[in-house]
């Protein structure tokens, strides 16, 4: 989930919340696998889905919130009006998760967690 991206949205306009998008798009595009699944999951919502240990999930989650720290700023791109960071929520899948909707339940509530505890970061169920 992108943060603050609702007061973005107001200041800048769509057009500059669709760059917001845009960035974070080719940063999950440029540090997932082929076999990774991504998709747009609601107005500045993200799902990937991989197939991975729990110890993999968290470093490529890792990776990806660094990666939109560092590359989703005026200064490496020009469209865009402010640093912008993501909350991410990690889980897998287990006897609790087994359809979808259970799946991207459990990680919206880590992502919650990840936003109540500050913004920019991730949590993991378990806290591994």
């Amino acid at each position: 989930d992108v943060d603050d991206f609702k007061a973005y949205n107001d200041r800048y306009g769509h057009e500059g919340g669709d760059k917001v998008l845009r960035c974070i798009a080719d940063v999950l595009r440029e540090s997932t696998r082929a076999e990774d699944l991504i998709a747009r999951y609601g107005g500045e919502e993200f799902v990937l889905l991989m197939s991975s240990e729990m110890e993999d999930a968290v470093e490529v989650g890792e990776r990806i919130r660094q990666e939109v720290e560092r590359e989703c700023t005026p200064e490496r791109d020009a469209s865009l009006d402010r640093p912008i960071t993501v909350s991410l929520g990690i889980v897998p899948l287990t006897q609790d998760t087994q359809t979808l909707e259970q799946l991207i339940g459990a990680a919206d509530r880590q992502m919650y967690r990840a936003k109540r505890a500050g913004k920019n970061r991730i949590s993991v169920v378990g806290n591994l």
